[in-house]
């Protein structure tokens, strides 16, 4: 299985790697290791996104209705609806669930997500998604988490993506569990 499609708990190497968890996260990851060495968090990669997402049952359009405010908030708020009903496929849920046991009996964890282009093409207003604080239990974790990725579906960020000739199909998803 690809090594993005499971939590990366630090100092796991990938957990470093801009493609694998955005930008932002790239330039705090190395303060985190330097004053503790114990893993107090877990990214989820952008892989998951993607795998997650490709379960749609109907493709995204090449282009969007951007045009049409509309039209974009229609598209948007129907492509929300059907991304809600989507689990996470199982065997990524099976491993998120093995990762996030030990987070969750620490206490009530943050779910914070980002999108991977952070940092990036000048689209850094849209990258931040949602977060979510004090979520207890895996089962609610896991819940949040789609949550986010559904979040990447917002009408004004799509728009913004679009004026910057960024094409959704390559907007991932990072999540990070504190």
């Amino acid at each position: 299985m690809n090594s993005n499609l499971k939590p990366l708990s630090y100092p796991d190497e990938a957990a470093l790697q801009v493609e694998t968890i955005g930008g932002a996260d790239t330039h705090f990851t190395p303060l985190t290791l330097a004053r503790n060495s114990e893993p107090k968090r877990c990214v989820i990669g952008a892989e998951t996104y993607r795998a997650w997402f490709a379960q749609l049952s109907s493709s995204l359009p090449v282009t969007l209705a951007v045009e049409s405010t509309q039209g974009l908030e229609s598209h948007c708020r129907d492509l929300r609806e059907q991304l809600r009903k989507m689990p996470m496929p199982k065997a990524i849920d099976t491993n998120l669930r093995r990762e996030l046991v030990t987070l969750c009996q620490r206490g009530p964890v943050s779910v914070r997500s980002s999108a991977t282009l952070e940092d990036n093409q000048g689209v850094s207003k849209t990258a931040t998604r949602d977060t979510y604080l004090g979520v207890v239990g895996v089962d609610a974790v896991i819940a949040q988490i789609i949550d986010c990725f559904v979040s990447m579906w917002d009408d004004k960020a799509v728009k913004i993506w679009a004026d910057r000739g960024v094409d959704p199909a390559n907007i991932s998803m990072v999540i990070e569990v504190s």
